[in-house]
């Protein structure tokens, strides 16, 4: 007996979409940052934000309605959140780059060169590998929250960092993982950033 034409197309299960590398879903656990001067700072990220452009209207009105254009771009803030450290002291190390951006006791604010730096996040398939990164250019935080305490609970503390910044970039493209052999134990992606370029550490 000949089976239903939707059947042969796979319209009853899911069995598409789990058959290859193709279909393979990005999970949101799978990635990881570069902030320079940071490494241990980017080892404790805890959640990011991917860069957010946003155009806005310039609205045309004439007679009974209005026409809309694109008017300046502009890229979101971001939010960072980072598991605090006692003995790395994580805190003060995202405060510093904070205080260099405006510093508390001086009332003086720092020239851009000591405080704006390019941030990468890169996104990875389960391996490791399909690296898809993201550049964000010229970045530096305007809001540095060092986290809340609580005598009702004994859960570890969170920083959150806001980050402003003038433009991001998107690799085009995937580099499809050429085999499935195991590598061996990684306790983190094997990646590295030279000349704002990301690049495989691990061959």
């Amino acid at each position: 007996m000949k089976r239903p034409f939707a059947y042969d197309n796979f319209a009853y299960d899911a069995r598409h979409l789990a058959n290859s590398w193709h279909t393979q879903a990005q999970m949101t656990n799978w990635y990881q940052i570069v902030i320079p001067d940071l490494d241990e700072v980017c080892f404790m990220v805890r959640q990011c934000n991917l860069p957010v452009l946003t155009t806005s209207p310039v609205q045309l009105p004439y007679g009974n309605s209005v026409a809309k254009v694109p008017g300046q771009a502009s890229w979101d803030a971001s939010t960072f959140s980072f598991l605090d450290l006692i003995g790395k002291d994580i805190e003060e190390k995202l405060l510093s780059w904070h205080y260099c951006v405006y510093d508390p006791d001086t009332g003086a604010q720092g020239w851009i060169e000591q405080f704006k730096k390019d941030v990468h996040i890169v996104q990875y398939g389960p391996d490791g590998q399909a690296q898809r990164p993201w550049h964000m250019y010229g970045c530096w935080p305007s809001r540095v929250d060092p986290g809340q305490m609580n005598s009702e609970n004994a859960s570890a503390k969170v920083l959150q960092v806001t980050i402003e910044f003038d433009r991001a970039v998107r690799v085009s493209g995937i580099q499809a993982p050429p085999t499935f052999a195991s590598k061996g134990e990684q306790s983190y992606i094997p990646f590295s950033v030279a000349g704002g370029v990301v690049s495989h550490g691990g061959g």
